[in-house]
């Protein structure tokens, strides 16, 4: 059996403590940041409860990742968009890349977890919408 790996995300620059932290993980370059979370490898949902906030995703197999954080403020389940389509709540992409949410790509994002190994991720919260308070 192979060794399986867990994943700390230290989530950074939440705007606010409402809402959840929404932690959708893909598997695969061609599922990466698929709109249907039924095409994601895992996904974790958390209510927020500070400005800098971890999560730990457990028992992840050898393979290639990569993940989004969204901030979900108004616990709607969904990440909501201002009329020009940026997003109106925080995102967080694993590797942190910079640019427009739009623009991450899995080059960008993507990590490989080694067997029985735990892998600690910094993530950036950002908001394009709203200054972050």
């Amino acid at each position: 059996m192979v060794p399986m790996g867990s994943l700390e995300l230290r989530v950074h620059g939440i705007r606010s403590v409402t809402g959840n932290l929404v932690v959708v993980i893909w598997d695969h370059v061609d599922r990466f940041r698929s709109a249907d979370e039924g095409h994601a490898f895992r996904v974790v949902r958390t209510p927020v409860t500070g400005p800098e906030q971890k999560l730990r995703v457990e028992q992840l197999p050898p393979g290639s990742y990569g993940y989004v954080v969204t901030h979900d403020e108004n616990a709607d389940g969904r990440l909501d968009f201002t009329f020009r389509g940026v997003p109106d709540e925080g995102v967080g992409f694993s590797r942190n890349p910079e640019g427009e949410p739009a623009g991450a790509e899995w080059a960008d994002c993507s990590f490989e977890m080694r067997p029985g190994h735990d892998e600690v991720h910094e993530v950036q919260m950002r908001y394009w919408s709203r200054p972050q308070v």
